[in-house]
């Protein structure tokens, strides 16, 4: 795109900025299409297509003991939206529970109203910082249960263990790719109509750019802004040598799609009408 990579965040609304552009938008349902709805209430044009899909994990079992044994833990972890659902949706004999650790405002508002409260970081800014949360609030030898994606990072289970908590890992799901991309979203692409893509995770950010043809990946990408959830989403991104332009200041989707409208705003404004 030829612009430095930028971290900060939309200064004031832009109600202009998204307006006639066109977003492709990768991110799983529900929150695919929660973004997409934002996005044109700001005056997008979108284009969804979810990459990943959540399905149940390859073995079930250890999250059905797990949710029949919540008497073991003095804490349950959140990392993610469907995490959620999936605890909320499944069965658990407990009357007490665990206190609820979430790593954010969307994830912890769906514990909460369903009727379990939980608790997140100051700064709700991603694993490190709900990892450091915790262990203010817990001591040595507590044990707790992070319901996770099969494919899940362990940045969060690495911090509580060098901590001395004991932490259990449980598949609550498994995100599977898509087998392809649609032929909407390749015609858009190869004519240029995609003005930026939000990612908002670094599995479907590295899913989504390996579903390119090879030989033509980079040209396809040419023209959109790529913008990234967080630093975490940006480093995968660069990894899978896809190419970052901008970064949110705070790992939601309003935040990301101001930085998106700024940006398109201030380096390219639309063309008036003659």
């Amino acid at each position: 795109m030829g612009i430095e990579p930028d971290t900060h965040p939309s200064p004031g609304p832009h109600p202009r900025g998204l307006t006639g552009r066109r977003l492709l938008i990768t991110r799983p349902l529900p929150e695919g299409k929660t973004t997409a709805d934002l996005a044109e209430r700001l005056g997008a044009q979108t284009h969804l297509v979810p990459v990943l899909q959540a399905q149940p994990p390859d073995d079930p079992k250890p999250l059905i003991q797990a949710l029949a044994n919540l008497h073991r833990y003095q804490g349950m972890v959140f990392t993610s939206a469907h995490a959620a659902r999936i605890f909320l949706e499944t069965p658990h004999a407990s009357i007490v529970l665990p206190r609820l650790h979430a790593v954010g405002k969307k994830t912890a508002a769906l514990l909460t109203q369903a009727g379990f409260p939980a608790t997140i970081p100051n700064q709700p800014l991603g694993g490190e910082e709900l990892a450091r949360n915790i262990l203010r609030e817990s001591h040595p030898g507590d044990r707790f249960l992070f319901l996770r994606a099969q494919e899940g990072r362990d940045e969060v289970t690495t911090l509580l263990s060098r901590a001395g908590r004991i932490v259990d890992q449980v598949a609550a799901y498994r995100m599977a790719p898509i087998p392809a991309l649609d032929q909407k979203s390749m015609t858009l692409l190869h004519r240029g109509q995609i003005d930026a893509i939000p990612f908002f995770s670094g599995r479907s950010a590295h899913v989504f750019f390996n579903l390119l043809p090879a030989d033509t990946r980079q040209l396809l990408l040419k023209k959109p802004l790529l913008a990234a959830l967080s630093p975490t989403t940006a480093h995968t991104m660069q990894q899978s040598g896809m190419r970052v332009d901008l970064v949110s200041s705070e790992p939601n989707a309003e935040t990301l799609l101001a930085l998106l409208a700024y940006t398109l705003e201030i380096n390219f404004p639309p063309t008036s009408p003659e």
